[in-house]
């Protein structure tokens, strides 16, 4: 079986021993969030884009420098796996799912960023994933978004309107053919004012609600330890059980 050169490059720089995983045991969940069941597949995922990061800043000859990147990349990693598990547990516990036709249409305006496939399954190598990969990380954002939408529903206020418009008054401007350019008034943009308002209260309230649901998050590990063969890196699930939830959050 072969790997991605990316996960061959992570196994190299942290001192990892390449080896194909096993397809039934990557399907078996190692823990569980709220209720929901995350399998080793998808802790994986999590994991290996955080040890891109560490990929991309190139090798160092410093062991305890390196060693100091890999343990903060497992500590990103998880805290990631954490706040996965409460938004798919709270979307699954609402009905609401990444349709289809959302979810294609995501992946093509990233292909559509390079000129060919080739390049952009390059890319997607260079980031640490597959296209399966990919599509789940797509998901995982439409189910954020689905969610901000769920939590805050009320339309902003036009105080709320009117604030947006006055912080960002800089954006709100008429560019006239002769080059001068003309600050709209609150009535000429008050649509978009209202849009972004109703952005940033949506984007507040779901943090104000992540903030509560991992001081709350009921998280049942099943199995203490996952190792990626493909870099070789151990992830101490356990770890998760020893600190408070709130903490989890980057």
């Amino acid at each position: 079986m072969l790997l991605c050169s990316t996960a061959v490059a992570c196994a190299t720089l942290l001192g990892g021993v390449v080896a194909a995983p096993a397809p039934k045991a990557m399907s078996e969940p190692v823990l569980r969030v709220n209720g929901y069941p995350m399998t080793k597949a998808e802790v994986l995922d999590i994991v290996r884009a955080r040890l891109t990061r560490l990929h991309m800043v190139g090798p160092h000859k410093n062991k305890k420098l390196r060693e100091q990147l890999r343990q903060r990349c497992v500590q990103q990693a998880l805290s990631a796996i954490v706040v996965s598990g409460i938004v798919r547990a709270e979307c699954a516990r609402r009905g609401l799912e990444a349709g289809e036709a959302d979810l294609t249409a995501a992946k093509q305006a990233d292909r559509r960023r390079f000129p060919t496939e080739a390049a952009w399954k390059e890319d997607l190598s260079r980031r640490g994933q597959t296209e399966a990969s990919f599509e789940q990380n797509l998901r995982q954002r439409i189910r954020e978004k689905l969610l901000r939408k769920a939590i805050c529903r009320e339309p902003p206020t036009e105080a709320e309107a009117q604030a947006y418009y006055q912080a960002h008054r800089d954006r709100f401007v008429d560019h006239a053919l002769d080059g001068r350019t003309r600050p709209l008034r609150f009535e000429e943009c008050a649509a978009s004012c209202r849009m972004g308002a109703l952005a940033r209260k949506r984007t507040h309230g779901y943090d104000d609600w992540l903030r509560q649901a991992l001081s709350a998050a009921e998280i049942e590990v099943l199995t203490p330890t996952v190792q990626d063969s493909a870099t070789g890196v151990r992830i101490p699930l356990s770890e998760l059980q020893k600190r408070p939830a709130a903490a989890t959050q980057e």
